[in-house]
């Protein structure tokens, strides 16, 4: 930033914790009504926030990252493929 402020290192992390706030509220406010006749405690409706939330930090962007991965990996593989078939039947120039 040209003002000298600067941004802590886990910024990003701090936002995604205030968005996912929202998303965990929103299941909060629609199950806490009715959580006796879902059957579930308050307790357990307090492990089931936090394990929403650590699906929204850890586990979408790991699990993300890892589909975008494999992917890449499978695209590469396929035009190396491609480019190897195309120019073993393509007559060598010399």
């Amino acid at each position: 930033m040209s003002d000298g402020v600067r941004l802590p290192r886990l910024a990003p992390l701090y936002a995604a914790g205030f968005v996912t706030a929202f998303g965990a509220n929103s299941i909060a406010i629609a199950v806490s009504g009715r959580h006796e006749q879902l059957g579930l405690t308050l307790a357990s409706l307090g492990v089931f926030l936090a394990l929403y939330d650590f699906a929204e930090l850890i586990s979408k962007p790991a699990f993300g990252a890892f589909a975008a991965l494999s992917a890449g990996v499978a695209v590469t593989a396929a035009v190396g493929l491609r480019y190897r078939a195309r120019t073993s039947r393509s007559p060598s120039r010399s």
